[in-house]
C-alpha cells in the first residue's frame, strides 16, 4: 500500500510549490527500510548530522546555523532527498519550526520526511502537549501519507 501511495504522491507533488511528503505512522512504528527500497534512496539521519555539526558551536548560534547545515546536507542531492531520524529540530534550544524548514527546502527538490510523530485531524503532532518538544502544525504545505 505504501508503495501506491508514494508513486501517487510524488507524481501530484511535481505541479505543487512545495514538493513535500510527510510519511507518518500513528501506531510509532515506521520501518523507513520499505520507503527507502520503494525509491533506491538512502534516507539522511538528521539527528546524527546535525548532532555532529553543533557539538562546537555555541548554543546560542543553534538558531542561525541549523537551516545553513540542513542546505549543506542536501547541497549535493539534485531530485530528491528523504529525512529520517528528525527528532533533534524540536529541540527548544534550536528555536525553529521543522515543518517550515522542510517547507523550504522543498520548494527546490522533493523532500521525503519520516515524521516522528502522529497525524490527527489534518495536523501533525511531534510529542505530548506540556512535553518541552511538543509541536504540531495544522497549517503545512505538502502531503501526509499514513501508514
Amino acid at each position: 500500500m505504501l508503495s501506491r501511495d508514494l508513486e501517487v504522491a510524488l507524481l501530484d507533488i511535481r505541479s505543487k510549490r512545495h514538493k513535500l511528503i510527510f510519511i507518518c505512522s500513528n501506531n510509532n512504528y515506521f520501518n523507513t527500510s520499505d520507503a527507502e527500497q520503494i525509491l533506491s534512496k538512502t534516507s539522511i539521519n538528521l539527528n546524527l548530522l546535525i548532532s555532529e555539526k553543533l557539538m562546537n558551536i555555541p548554543i546560542a548560534r543553534y538558531p542561525l546555523e541549523v537551516n545553513s547545515f540542513v542546505q549543506e546536507i542536501i547541497r549535493n542531492e539534485n531530485k530528491l532527498v528523504c529525512f529520517n531520524h528528525i527528532d533533534i529540530l524540536f529541540s527548544p534550544k534550536l528555536k525553529i519550526n521543522p515543518v517550515k524548514l522542510f517547507e523550504n527546502i522543498s520548494k527546490h527538490i522533493k523532500v521525503i520526511v519520516y515524521w516522528p510523530g502522529t497525524y490527527k485531524n489534518e495536523t501533525l503532532y511531534y510529542a505530548k502537549p506540556g512535553h518541552p518538544e511538543y509541536f504540531r502544525c495544522k497549517e503545512l504545505e505538502g502531503i501526509v501519507l499514513e501508514v
